[in-house]
């Protein structure tokens, strides 16, 4: 998964909320900034969301864009930002 945006406050606030929503299924572009989340890979369609709606979202209240690596074994968010 890759996140990008315009400043470093887009990408931790998409990283923020993609934390959350990985705590709250455990539990009862390349920039100028860039971060990998890992995940588990059952919370992939979480984050994406029916029809890619949960990641839009994600990107649209952060400002970053977002890429998911479904290749790999684990869910490997990649967050970035453009200057």
């Amino acid at each position: 998964m890759t996140v990008t945006g315009t400043a470093p406050e887009q990408v931790a606030s998409a990283v923020a909320q993609i934390n959350n929503l990985m705590s709250e299924a455990s539990g009862p572009g390349a920039g100028d900034v860039s971060e990998t989340v890992e995940c588990p890979p059952g919370i992939v369609g979480r984050i994406i969301g029916r029809g890619g709606e949960t990641i839009r979202g994600l990107q649209q209240a952060s400002g970053a864009h977002i890429v998911v690596n479904q290749v790999q074994s684990r869910c490997r968010p990649l967050l970035s930002r453009d200057d």
